[in-house]
């Protein structure tokens, strides 16, 4: 990802009338000049869905809760579709920049040292790092009773 404090995504929507895209403002906000993923303290989305305005405003790093603010405020029957909600998005346990997961869909990951050891035997790499909105053709939605190393059902 090259950082921009303002970027325009496209946004998957599963709906009761099918899948579809809406285009996503990302912001990025800081007490300071936002230069770098380093200055960030919190981070917008906002969408227009069925002539409706959504905005969710994340304040906690790496600002996944700005999509789960969108999530509740959609109609019933709408839901994200993207790496933020996926079962192989997964949260880089050392830390990461905000608005990236490590997709591991090649993986069965059952507990946060499984990403660790992948990790450590460069089995996910730089090349498998996605931005929140991303989705493909592997999408299967969070659930509790498989592990994602992820906040997006905790929120």
């Amino acid at each position: 990802m090259r950082f921009s404090p303002q970027m325009e995504r496209v946004l998957h929507l599963l709906t009761p009338d099918g899948e579809t895209t809406v285009q996503i403002h990302i912001e990025y906000y800081s007490d300071q000049p936002v230069v770098s993923e380093d200055t960030v303290t919190s981070m917008s989305v906002r969408l227009v869905y069925d002539s409706h305005e959504y905005v969710g405003v994340g304040t906690n790093y790496p600002f996944m809760d700005a999509f789960v603010k969108i999530q509740k405020q959609l109609p019933d029957g709408v839901l994200l579709k993207g790496c933020v909600n996926c079962i192989h998005g997964n949260l880089c346990p050392y830390g990461g920049d905000p608005n990236l997961l490590l997709c591991t869909k090649q993986f069965v990951i059952t507990e946060k040292l499984d990403l660790v050891d992948h990790i450590a035997n460069d089995d996910i790499t730089s090349n498998d790092t996605r931005e929140f909105a991303d989705v493909c053709d592997d999408f299967a939605v969070q659930t509790p009773d498989r592990y994602t190393y992820s906040d997006y059902l905790y929120y």
